[in-house]
């Protein structure tokens, strides 16, 4: 929703123009919005960008580009990292010649068949949902990208609720189920009470006051939380910020405390141990 009021509803300062029938489908489909619900948009900006305007950039302004504004081009652009600049020489075609304070320009054409297989085997590399199983490094760095989000909910609740299925006793069922309920499901509890539809809800408070608590009680809320995580929330995580410090090992815990002992490390810990156990490797 961020995204369409900032770029297309009428609140945006200064709305992307798109056709009207790409506006009026994402205009219907952005109240249960999904990974794909800007895809069409993001087609036809793309193949405006490529047909359009990168083309007038290269025949009206690349050849006689002034210098002074590709020093401040360059200046600014080595404030990204090596890939994102690598992937911009390519796109547009700056390079910085041997010489000092000289840049030259030279026009290129859209990436190639082969760079885009490339980029696309570098975004086969990285890593997948599955791997959190074997890499606590790599669930520290997960949780404190959803700390800087605030999404940490998802997956607090997601680990409590994967180690209470697992329970088999009444009185453990009984005792960690009111615990989850009332910490992610009690509107009462608004301070950490996941954001979810209504429906699902509905559902697990008339689940509960039909059997109690079950160990499927929170099996279509588990499911959400997994999609959500799964989703969006992993692979936005593989190429953000906090991801590539943690390979760095130059991320520092602003949010989320690192290793310091929180309970959904503990639940994290728990549900491995089963899963190598009962020899599974998959996220749920």
């Amino acid at each position: 929703m961020d995204i369409y009021n900032s770029y297309f509803s009428k609140l945006a300062s200064e709305p992307i123009v798109i056709p009207s029938n790409r506006a009026k489908d994402l205009t219907n489909n952005i109240h249960l919005p999904t990974l794909d619900t800007f895809i069409h948009v993001q087609t036809y900006i793309w193949n405006t960008l490529c047909n359009e305007w990168f083309p007038k950039f290269v025949s009206d302004v690349g050849k006689n580009i002034n210098k002074r504004v590709m020093k401040v081009l360059m200046s600014t652009m080595t404030k990204f990292d090596e890939k994102t600049m690598r992937l911009i020489n390519e796109f547009i075609g700056i390079y910085k010649v041997e010489y000092p304070n000289d840049f030259r320009f030279i026009p290129n054409i859209m990436p190639t068949d082969e760079i885009s297989v490339r980029l696309r085997d570098e975004m086969n590399n990285l890593p997948v949902i599955d791997d959190l199983w074997e890499d606590d490094e790599m669930m520290l760095s997960f949780r404190e990208y959803l700390y800087r989000n605030v999404s940490n909910d998802i997956l607090s609740f997601f680990m409590e609720a994967l180690n209470y299925k697992a329970m088999t006793k009444p009185q453990d069922l009984d005792m960690l189920g009111s615990y989850i309920y009332s910490c992610f499901i009690d509107e009462q509890n608004e301070f950490s009470r996941i954001s979810m539809d209504p429906q699902t809800f509905e559902t697990i408070n008339r689940a509960r006051e039909r059997n109690g608590f079950t160990p499927e009680i929170y099996d279509g809320m588990i499911e959400k939380a997994k999609i959500l995580l799964r989703d969006k929330w992993f692979p936005e995580f593989v190429i953000s910020e906090v991801y590539r410090k943690c390979r760095c090992e130059e991320l520092e815990y602003l949010f989320s405390g690192g290793r310091d002992r929180s309970r959904t490390m503990v639940n994290y810990q728990l549900y491995v141990e089963r899963m190598r156990e009962e020899g599974y490797h998959e996220f749920v």
